[in-house]
């Protein structure tokens, strides 16, 4: 037992180690051949993959999920070139709303509209304001602001685009969308057959897990009640 502790503390010492990983085979440092190096349990990948296979799911479902019109599309909103967005870090003093559209809206956005430019600009200030700057393509080839709110943090627009702003400080997130689906025509997607039955699927697999371990900690629990018990015994 002691000899095989040695090796694995040898073999984490190697600069080639990755936990999880096979070592090259003419690594110095590993006691063993490169194909009996140890792999990770088969639940951590199973469980590592279900985690990646869910955070793929929540990008493309959910709030933001939406196609932004393009300069071919018969839209009567010009067509967005980049966005940015300037909230503060905490989330007190009307921010939360902001917040809460950059964790979860932009990421399904970009996914969605990968050609459009996104920034943020995260400020310390709660006090100062909150504020989603759009770029248009402008047709007429004029820059031209049509909002009276204004972002010191915001990128200048180019001569070919238009500016359009939206106050969202101490604003829902729905109502930021609301206002972000009005002024550029976003349209919602639907979610797919695919992604719907994949939804499911994890339901059933949080249930499954959420009863399991409603189970573990109540044999743990009558354990911990044996030994309690024994102990007062003795």
């Amino acid at each position: 037992m002691v000899s095989i502790l040695k090796r694995m503390r040898k073999m984490k010492s190697c600069p080639e180690y990755i936990p999880g990983a096979v070592c090259s085979s003419n690594c110095p440092q590993l006691p063993f051949p490169a194909e009996h190096a140890p792999r990770p349990p088969i639940a951590l990948i199973v469980k590592e993959q279900n985690a990646k296979h869910s955070m793929l799911l929540d990008i493309r479902v959910g709030l933001g999920a939406a196609l932004l019109p393009s300069a071919s599309s018969p839209s009567k909103f010009s067509p967005v070139t980049r966005l940015h967005l300037t909230y503060a870090r905490k989330m007190y003093e009307g921010h939360i709303g902001a917040r809460r559209f950059w964790r979860q809206c932009l990421p399904r956005l970009k996914y969605y509209n990968p050609s459009v430019a996104m920034s943020v600009k995260q400020t310390d200030d709660n006090v100062g304001p909150a504020v989603l700057t759009l770029y248009f393509a402008n047709k007429d080839g004029a820059t031209q602001a049509t909002s009276s709110t204004t972002d010191e943090f915001a990128p200048a627009p180019t001569e070919s685009e238009s500016v359009k702003t939206i106050d969202i400080k101490g604003k829902s997130l729905e109502e930021i969308w609301g206002s972000f689906k009005s002024m550029t025509g976003a349209e919602d997607l639907k979610v797919s057959e695919a992604d719907r039955q994949e939804l499911e699927e994890l339901s059933k697999q949080k249930e499954k897990s959420e009863v399991d371990r409603q189970r573990v900690a109540g044999i743990r629990q009558a354990r911990k009640t044996k030994r309690d018990a024994r102990s007062s015994q003795s």
